[in-house]
């Protein structure tokens, strides 16, 4: 921002944050996250761990064309993340067949959630930008169970089937 260019408050009140914002630091806000952190235990992150896992193992036997974006080493990962790609399909068709499903899958990060585009993370980790605009990220929580990850894997396997009967790049590739 220019500096001759005033930025409004977000709140009245005080003058922190250049007096941008009003009051002190979220008490309530960081001792819910403190105790959030206290409840999430051990056991819960080698269950979403657990998941994530075998969910990459289930997609990977079951889709062709699947690949892994970030750490081969899912030890270096964080538990409930899994970002991957598949080969000649976009990857918001993905997610907006998968929607109707009833299976919440994003492309991206959340803070850019909003834009169509390929995600500016796998891009500065090099990967092609087809790859980073067909990226799929999905992540598992404490509450799911084997059953759910076989369904989201019946349903992904079906929906990138279909959308790679549809991509014009998927029958060059078979040509």
């Amino acid at each position: 921002v220019k500096k001759d260019v005033k930025i409004e408050k977000i709140m009245d009140g005080g003058f922190h944050e250049f007096d941008l914002r009003a009051g002190t630091e979220n008490v309530p806000g960081i001792a819910g996250f403190g105790k959030a952190v206290e409840i999430f235990s051990q056991e819960d992150l080698r269950k979403v761990r657990k998941l994530r896992d075998y969910l990459y193992k289930e997609l990977k036997s079951n889709i062709d064309g699947m690949l892994l974006n970030g750490a081969s080493d899912f030890e270096k990962r964080i538990p409930n993340n899994l970002n991957v790609s598949f080969e000649d399909v976009e990857g918001e068709s993905v997610v907006l067949h998968l929607d109707i499903r009833g299976i919440a899958v994003v492309t991206g990060s959340a803070c850019f959630s909003r834009a169509l585009q390929a995600s500016h993370i796998l891009l500065a980790m090099g990967f092609p930008h087809e790859r980073a605009h067909g990226s799929i990220r999905f992540s598992p929580s404490k509450y799911l169970v084997e059953e759910d990850i076989d369904y989201t894997v019946k349903n992904v396997k079906e929906v990138v089937q279909g959308l790679r009967k549809l991509s014009p790049l998927s029958k060059k590739t078979r040509e």
